[in-house]
């Protein structure tokens, strides 16, 4: 039996888990992230926030809390993934204290599409690297980086419209939670976690995001 396929704005093909597939199991992704030390926060069902407050330092790649997130008061939670530099864990501070970044490119505005604003970049200042990659129950993309330097949460001011950044203080919503919409979040199948690690960022993409006194070059 063939499974239905989308087509994103790149041509390439995105294959979808048929409506009779079972749910992929929320604790064993949440692990799962957590094991690619990216730190995990629920997400209550059918929104995009936390339910606790203080949700950046509760954000965590313990096994222990997670599981007993996902099997106690939060079992019925989507996943997030905690942006910017991580708070500091029992055991160690997260890729060697570089900021997880996550590049939000939004299709849901007919008139303006992020993936033709990020062409744009790329055209001016170079190409991005193969990366982590997650596509939104909206139709849009995440892009997942590492960034030596603080970047901060940004809605299409920094590179352009259509393109929202979160980093320090900022989490995104993470495969297979669902969207507000009832659409899933999937990682793309090229590029995910498992097989493809999460790159650093340009320099380029670093100086338009951080809080530099400087131009990218050209």
């Amino acid at each position: 039996t063939n499974k239905p396929k989308d087509n994103n704005r790149n041509g390439s093909t995105v294959t979808n888990q048929p409506p009779t597939q079972p749910t992929p199991n929320i604790l064993s992704c949440a692990l799962n992230l957590a094991q690619h030390d990216l730190p995990v926060i629920p997400i209550r069902p059918k929104q995009k926030h936390p339910p606790m407050a203080a949700w950046q330092h509760a954000a965590t790649t313990h096994a222990g809390t997670i599981t007993n997130w996902y099997t106690g008061l939060y079992r019925n939670h989507g996943i997030g993934i905690a942006t910017g530099h991580p708070h500091k864990q029992p055991d160690r501070y997260l890729f060697d204290s570089d900021a997880v970044v996550a590049v939000d490119i939004d299709e849901h505005n007919p008139e303006t599409s992020g993936s033709d604003t990020l062409h744009e970049l790329c055209q001016t200042y170079g190409s991005l690297p193969t990366t982590v990659e997650a596509h939104t129950g909206s139709g849009g993309r995440h892009l997942y980086f590492t960034s030596p330097e603080p970047v901060r949460n940004d809605a299409g001011k920094k590179l352009g419209a259509g393109i929202d950044i979160r980093g320090e203080g900022g989490q995104v919503l993470a495969p297979p939670t669902l969207h507000p919409n009832g659409n899933p979040y999937t990682w793309d199948t090229e590029n995910h976690p498992d097989t493809t690690p999460i790159a650093h960022a340009p320099d380029w993409l670093i100086a338009l995001l951080a809080d530099r006194n400087t131009t990218p070059s050209h």
